[in-house]
């Protein structure tokens, strides 16, 4: 506690004179001692008096600035009795950094309000009820902001349960803001479905010496399986779910004419009503998930792994060829609102992957996605690796190689 220092003088002056000499000590009467004393006690009491009230005075300006509610506001397409929950996450050079720090549940009450009200809700980010101490309330410095909406509960350790393949998730990317400024924060960000979708193209190289093949048990792991609850955590963009496959359904072409611009035949597709949601995240090793962040520290940082493909291959007379590969080592970040396909070019030895990306404006995500085959022009497309096919007899694989031309 700060106390303001006051400066008092007191001016001590012998109650007897007349009895003062040269080299001789005063004396001082039964009255004059008793005087003297008075005013010390006095003099005590008048400090005790002035100190307390200053430390009084300090106490209740530091009760009153705690128990400032952040302000926040939102754009104003946002509807009456739209919910928030604002997670604050550390930032900072310290082992602290990405760790929740706070959170608070907000909503906007009216549609024509310029600032969304603190107030309390249930689990799901329903029934909101006005209530000034369940805002962000005497935070102070500089945090990672997220915006969740409907503000639905948070686990203890900032991240959500998701079921990414059967239900959307909405919030913002993290922004760095400074709080306990009194002043309004604008959510700058937008609010998207914090998930992907991803899909498949199998191609034979246009070569008459290339086999014609087939795949069979099509999984990507990593991401969860059908209806799992995954934890997201938005403040390091990562999801940590099991190691279960998440099947996906593949259409063997009719007549195998159709190319791609390299004139490699089409063999395989996922239809676009078979593509499957994925939590938008960063799939990577803990250490590469810190370097797409920028992070200091990996504390806070979840122990996490790539986005994986596995199937079988059968390609003339080597059948069951085990592949398994890592999706995400080149490309981690799978953005939300965004459509992946993978192609995957099989040639008599070797594999070859890319990635065509899609954004949520080629995609018509907010529409549903279109109808058509083929969703629009990718706004790139990506290399991935290639996998070399070796083994004798009946153990077959793919290993992943150092890129060469197939």
């Amino acid at each position: 506690m700060a106390m303001r220092t006051r400066h008092i003088i007191f001016n001590w002056t012998s109650c007897n004179k007349g009895d003062s000499k040269e080299g001789r000590e005063p004396k001082r009467s039964d009255a004059s001692l008793r005087t003297a004393m008075l005013y010390m006690r006095n003099f005590g009491i008048l400090l005790w008096v002035i100190l307390s009230a200053s430390c009084s005075h300090e106490a209740t300006e530091a009760i009153d600035t705690a128990g400032t509610t952040e302000r926040f506001s939102v754009d104003s397409r946002a509807t009456a009795n739209t919910t928030y929950r604002i997670m604050a996450y550390s930032t900072g050079s310290s082992n602290a950094q990405y760790k929740l720090a706070t959170t608070g549940t907000y909503y906007l009450k009216n549609a024509t309000d310029t600032e969304l009200t603190a107030c309390s809700l249930d689990d799901e980010g329903g029934t909101p009820i006005d209530d000034p101490t369940m805002g962000l309330n005497g935070t102070y410095g500089t945090y990672y902001l997220v915006f969740v909406s409907p503000g639905v509960k948070n686990n203890d350790d900032g991240s959500f349960n998701v079921v990414p393949t059967r239900n959307s998730f909405y919030a913002t990317d993290p922004e760095s803001e400074t709080l306990g400024e009194y002043e309004v924060h604008t959510m700058s960000g937008s609010l998207l479905d914090r998930r992907a979708k991803v899909g498949f193209n199998f191609y034979k190289l246009n070569s008459e010496s290339v086999q014609a093949f087939e795949i069979n048990d099509l999984e990507i792991i990593g991401s969860g399986a059908d209806g799992e609850t995954v934890k997201l955590y938005p403040g390091t963009k990562q999801v940590i779910a099991s190691e279960d496959g998440l099947g996906l359904t593949l259409t063997e072409a009719t007549d195998k004419t159709t190319t791609n611009d390299a004139g490699n035949y089409l063999y395989y597709s996922t239809p676009e009503e078979n593509q499957v949601y994925v939590a938008a995240a960063i799939y990577g090793i803990r250490d590469e998930v810190a370097t797409a962040l920028g992070a200091t520290y990996t504390n806070n940082i979840q122990e996490s792994d790539y986005l994986y493909m596995s199937c079988t291959m059968t390609q003339g007379e080597r059948e069951n060829i085990s592949i398994r590969m890592a999706l995400t080592s080149t490309y981690p970040e799978l953005l939300p609102q965004h459509t992946y396909i993978f192609n995957i070019t099989v040639s008599s030895n070797y594999i070859d992957a890319t990635i065509d990306v899609y954004d949520e404006s080629s995609n018509e995500w907010q529409n549903g996605g279109s109808n058509d085959t083929s969703i629009a022009i990718p706004k790139e497309t990506i290399d991935i690796g290639t996998w070399e096919i070796v083994g004798t007899g009946n153990d077959w694989k793919a290993i992943e190689i150092d890129r060469q031309v197939i």
